[in-house]
């Protein structure tokens, strides 16, 4: 997951090129690319992790509608 800094919301993060780049270098030869819109989100070891904040830092907390889970 890549995603926005709160305290530099409009700087941080990564493109979808930037990350296939990244993913690349990392020497990844399969990858999945999931919707990165504002209802995503990352639940690890009881804690969750957003993936969008607003212009004033703020994170972006929507319903999720689907889930992936790996185990």
């Amino acid at each position: 997951m890549v995603s926005q800094k709160p305290e530099n919301p409009t700087t941080s993060g990564m493109s979808l090129p930037e990350l296939a780049k990244f993913m690349k270098s990392l020497g990844v030869e399969k990858a999945m690319n999931l919707d990165g819109g504002s209802s995503s989100s990352f639940y690890y070891k009881g804690q969750a992790f957003y993936g969008k904040v607003d212009s004033k830092g703020n994170w972006v907390k929507r319903p999720v509608k689907s889930v992936l889970l790996v185990f």
